[in-house]
């Protein structure tokens, strides 16, 4: 027996998260639509448990997957001081998505707008349009690296 009211308010509910939250459900959007649907349910035909369990797994499994993406946040911030320490002031030669080349020296490594960015000779090229990164100081004795950056 569906009830029209609760699937018109799991809708519309439905619908102002996604809006609101530019189309992704985040944990709170999650839960706070979890305590709508089982507010607004009949009484006399509550939620499946089977229903119940599957909806907190999938809670569950959205929670572990927002903090694996915060750690993974952390760890690129991480990698891009570490790649911005050891070639800082080196030349590089930089391969990007249109076939060109760039030759110049390292300026910085830096990490903005959830994105890692390489500026060359004072151009700041986003790591989306790099397709590799290649250090060569052989006059000082060090070896060759190959950075693939996207």
């Amino acid at each position: 027996m569906e009830i029209e009211g609760l699937y018109e308010i799991n809708s519309a509910t439905t619908t102002a998260l996604s809006e609101v939250a530019g189309g992704e459900l985040g944990k709170n959007e999650f839960l706070q639509m979890l305590v709508t649907q089982m507010q607004n349910q009949d009484p006399m035909e509550p939620m499946d448990n089977s229903e119940m369990t599957a909806q907190l797994a999938q809670f569950s499994a959205l929670e572990q997957m927002e903090n694996l993406n915060t750690r993974f946040e952390g760890f690129q911030q991480s990698s891009t001081a570490a790649m911005s320490l050891m070639n800082s002031g080196r030349p590089v030669v930089m391969e990007l998505n249109d076939g060109s080349y760039v030759e110049g020296v390292l300026e910085k490594v830096q990490w903005m707008g959830g994105e890692t960015q390489f500026v060359v000779d004072g151009t700041t090229y986003s790591s989306g349009d790099v397709i590799s990164l290649q250090t060569d100081e052989t006059e000082s004795g060090s070896a060759e690296t190959t950075t693939d950056a996207s």
